[in-house]
C-alpha cells in the first residue's frame, strides 16, 4: 500500500478531506489489509509527522498509512 495523500500540506489534506470523510487505515504500511473508518479529528502535525484523528482508536494516525479512494 502507497499513501495517495501523504504528499499533502496539512491545510490542502483538510480542505480536501474534512471531518467525516471515509478513509482507509493500514496498519502496516507494507500490508494489503486495511481498516475503513472516518476522520474525527483534523489533520496536525505532532512530532513533526502528520496525523490524523480516527474513529477507530484514540491518538493521532499517521498519513502516511492513509489511503482515500479518490472518485
Amino acid at each position: 500500500m502507497q499513501s495517495n495523500v501523504s504528499h499533502l500540506s496539512i491545510e490542502e489534506f483538510n480542505k480536501l478531506f474534512p471531518v467525516g470523510t471515509v478513509v482507509q487505515y493500514y496498519p502496516l504500511s507494507f500490508a494489503d489489509n486495511y481498516t475503513g473508518t472516518r476522520i474525527v479529528i483534523p489533520a496536525s502535525i505532532e512530532n513533526g509527522k502528520k496525523v490524523v484523528g480516527l474513529d477507530i482508536g484514540d491518538g493521532a494516525f499517521p498519513l502516511d498509512n492513509i489511503r482515500i479512494e479518490l472518485e
